[in-house]
């Protein structure tokens, strides 16, 4: 039996398909406006587009591969999980729920800002796959990325207000910006090196390190926890009462973070020789916490500290509003180096940690 509509575009409301023996090929574009039921029976899906349409409908087809599928609706439940082996298109969706997974290996759009609910979308292709927005804002609640092979690249404006989480695979972001939103969220981005990243949310679980290469803004944030996060471009706090265990890193060779009138630590790490950072504190109690480097590495006049970092190699950190800087003790400082290969012989003395390098 065959599904079409003779080459053009052709709609159903309630379909259901419960065959004994042979298969179902779809064929052409097929809109479909009311509850899709897999009882028994294999589908084809050829080259189809399958579009959903209406509100308050239900797809319960377990085992269903599809191929293109639009999404126009306002609720649409998933009952089973389901394989989009084409091209998976948000148009307009209120929410996207079942706790089942829609399963895509072609590409990933929306065209929605406001996409919620409790189903999962999840990348599963073996070769390349891009998440987009058309050139312009798209929304994803709950998104996983789970591939054998392959490199997703991200684009546009995307919007995340759900759990993210990278089982496998990995993500190519340059040139996109992702905005975490929702409250109670897990963001599990492992490998994964993000361009520009916004967050405005509410509790924020980081269950990996956050790496930023671009600018991350916090606009809010109630709480962020867990890990850190690593912020290779500027850095900009908005929200003056966010809590949580989580602690922002700078890496690289510089840049600027602005501080809110909250309570801040900055960190450094993976510092490039040379680099040079601004960081302007808000009104709260704001530390730099430099404690890989002993105070006698550092020159401080009240707006400037320059860390020695060795072979005539400076960090240079201008700041403001900065109520204190937290080193390493002499001791542990000159054993990690030790440990990063820095020996000396039995009974040598030294006045300061730099001789450690001389």
């Amino acid at each position: 039996q065959s599904i079409s509509a003779n080459g053009g575009t052709g709609e159903f409301h309630h379909l259901e398909i419960d065959k004994a023996s042979g298969t179902v090929t779809l064929a052409d574009h097929l809109q479909l406006n009311g509850d899709v039921t897999l009882t028994a029976g294999t589908v084809d899906a050829g080259t189809s587009t399958v579009e959903f349409q209406g509100s308050g409908n239900h797809v319960n087809a377990a085992g269903l591969v599809l191929n293109d599928v639009i999404v126009d609706a306002g609720y649409l439940t998933f009952d089973s999980d389901i394989t989009v082996a084409g091209d998976f298109t948000i148009q307009s969706a209120y929410t996207l729920d079942g706790p089942h997974t829609i399963s895509v290996e072609g590409n990933l759009v929306s065209l929605d800002n406001s996409v919620g609910g409790g189903a999962t979308i999840a990348l599963t292709g073996t070769g390349d796959q891009t998440i987009s927005a058309n050139g312009g804002t798209g929304e994803f609640h709950h998104l996983e990325i789970d591939k054998a092979s392959g490199t997703v690249t991200l684009a546009d404006y995307i919007q995340l207000s759900g759990d993210f989480a990278v089982t496998a695979g990995s993500i190519e972001a340059a040139g996109s910006t992702v905005e975490f939103q929702g409250s109670g969220n897990h963001i599990d981005a492992t490998g994964v090196a993000f361009d520009n990243v916004i967050i405005d949310a509410g509790y924020v679980n980081l269950d990996a390190d956050l790496n930023v290469l671009g600018n991350l803004t916090i606009e809010s944030a109630y709480t962020l926890d867990g890990a850190n996060l690593r912020i290779g471009g500027d850095l900009i706090v908005q929200d003056s009462s966010i809590g949580g265990s989580g602690q922002y890193i700078m890496v690289g060779d510089g840049g600027t973070a602005t501080l809110s009138s909250g309570s801040e630590r900055l960190a450094f790490d993976e510092i490039e020789p040379g680099a040079v950072w601004n960081v302007n504190g808000g009104n709260g109690t704001d530390v730099l916490v430099l404690t890989q480097f002993a105070p006698s590495q550092a020159t401080d006049d009240g707006s400037t500290v320059v860390i020695d970092l060795g072979s005539n190699e400076n960090l240079t950190i201008h700041y403001t509003s900065i109520e204190s800087i937290e080193y390493g003790e002499e001791l542990d400082v000159a054993l990690e180096a030790m440990n990063d290969g820095i020996w000396f012989d039995e009974g040598q003395e030294f006045d300061s940690f730099q001789e450690l390098y001389t």
